[in-house]
């Protein structure tokens, strides 16, 4: 029954099979950047050959049978010999990435010298069965093919899908170093394994012939053995590569998203940058230039020992002194929130906590932190919440120690601080504000409604305070592990890190 259900739908079968290689070298050269900062965007383009190719080649499984009952001998042997070399120099590209991958990640003249090997092995074959054999010598054609295609896939598929499988395990380490996500360092491991597979029952199982280990592992005894065609295995490792490198590609696009934030920030700061440049000159300089030319006069007055109306004077400088300094303590903040805004979330939890690194202090910031997105107006206000909350804590609390933890989960940030202080009656609190008491924290609530998020404060005389800041994201996030006091409860090795100013 199994084998009457498989023989009826093998052509859909090899029609799933090359179109999910065929999707993988389409979806690549949509993606794929050659000035991308990670080593596999300059080798991915031979993989997006290979998908073409291969995927073509599968296709010729179910098209050859149709048109050799509309053609003649002469066209189907065309189309047979197409195939072959479809299949042959597929491989063959899955192959030369495989090398050109290692020899990216790893370095070493070796793997230049087994390249122009593997090119030269690929003119041989394609000389030798394709030219001479079928072409020339055109005699016992379909043995031939049979025997071009036995070598292919066990000089080019096998060790091909072998090395892309160790190559592409070994950009795990530098998706890490930049900081990828999870979901990334999954797709990796779910396609290099992918790789094995797909080279041992495409590179190893072959079909049956007196030459090498064609005779005892092959397409019949690989179905005697397992009850399923070697050719359906094949489909679900090409599904599962296809899958696993669509994954992978986010990767890309993700620095891309990343580089265009990049600009758009450094942009703004310039431009911001010049504003206050352009402020500075037309304002304070020229502000500062008017108190020299009155200094000038009071010094004429005093030649002309007009004392009462040069004291008159240096009161009118005194005042035009004190105005100056106004304007340019408002300049420097503008500076500051320029500063800010080129931060990333975790350096912006970490310029906060610098500042109060006299105290016990103690930060915990996810490293993921760094890849969410918040407006320059939102890093100011967070900013200046979270001073406002670790100053009271520091001031009033009396704690030993004061724990500041940041995570991300659900398209919103939560940042929350908890202390072991004296704590306090919530009640008392409210009383004290309603007499215009404590407005630091009406301040902070005043900040946090304005870029939308939410302020909860906790506390309990004795059992110290806690304060909880959400803030919507502009884009989604990994869902992290932690507690509902916002603290981790474990997830993977490294996912965040403690700091002490």
């Amino acid at each position: 029954m199994l084998i009457i259900f498989f023989e009826a739908y093998m052509p859909e079968i090899y029609f799933i099979y090359g179109l999910s290689f065929f999707l993988m070298g389409f979806a690549i050269s949509l993606q794929v950047r050659r000035n991308s900062s990670f080593t596999m965007a300059r080798s991915l383009w031979l993989l997006a050959v290979f998908g073409f190719l291969h995927g073509i080649s599968e296709w010729f499984y179910f098209y050859v049978p149709y048109r050799a009952a509309l053609s003649g001998e002469n066209l189907t042997y065309i189309f047979r010999l197409l195939e072959l070399n479809f299949i042959g120099i597929s491989f063959a590209f899955l192959l030369f990435f495989g090398i050109r991958l290692l020899d990216d990640v790893l370095v070493h003249q070796s793997f230049k010298k087994l390249l122009y090997l593997a090119v030269a092995l690929t003119a041989l074959w394609f000389g030798y069965f394709t030219v001479y054999r079928l072409l020339i010598l055109q005699e016992n054609t379909a043995y031939w093919i049979t025997m071009g295609d036995i070598y292919s896939r066990h000089f080019f598929g096998l060790p091909g899908g072998l090395l892309s499988a160790y190559a592409v395990y070994r950009q795990r380490d530098q998706v890490k170093l930049f900081g990828g996500r999870p979901g990334v360092i999954l797709g990796l491991n779910i396609l290099a394994f992918s790789f094995v597979l797909y080279s041992l029952v495409a590179g190893a199982v072959v079909p049956p012939a007196p030459v090498f280990l064609a005779g005892v592992i092959n397409t019949e005894n690989f179905f005697l053995v397992t009850g399923i065609p070697s050719p359906v295995i094949r489909m679900v490792s090409c599904i599962i590569i296809t899958v696993s490198m669509l994954r992978v590609l986010t990767l890309f696009q993700e620095e891309k998203t990343a580089l265009i934030r990049k600009v758009v920030s450094e942009n703004a700061v310039l431009m911001e940058r010049e504003r206050i440049k352009k402020d500075l000159h037309d304002g304070i300089i020229q502000s500062l230039y008017a108190v020299g030319l009155h200094l000038k006069e009071v010094e004429y007055l005093l030649q002309d020992q007009a004392y009462p109306e040069a004291d008159e004077k240096i009161e009118s400088i005194i005042e035009e002194y004190d105005k100056v300094i106004s304007d340019l303590r408002m300049y420097i903040q503008d500076l500051k929130r320029v500063e800010l805004a080129g931060l990333d979330l975790r350096q912006l939890i970490e310029e906060v906590a610098s500042i109060f690194s006299a105290s016990n202090l103690h930060v915990m910031a996810g490293e993921g932190l760094k890849r969410y997105h918040l407006s320059p107006e939102s890093k100011v206000h967070l900013f200046h919440i979270l001073r406002e909350l670790l100053t009271n804590a520091v001031k009033y609390s009396g704690a030993g120690r004061i724990e500041l933890n940041a995570y991300c989960r659900q398209r919103t940030l939560h940042v929350s601080l908890q202390d072991n202080g004296k704590g306090f009656e919530l009640m008392e609190l409210k009383e004290k504000q309603d007499r215009r008491e404590k407005l630091g924290l009406l301040h902070v609530r005043a900040r946090v409604e304005a870029i939308h998020g939410s302020f909860q404060l906790m506390s309990q005389k004795g059992k110290g305070t806690r304060a909880v800041v959400t803030i919507p994201l502009e884009e989604g996030c990994e869902d992290d592990q932690s507690d509902d006091r916002g603290r981790p409860r474990g997830g993977p090795p490294g996912a965040q890190r403690a700091v002490k100013p």
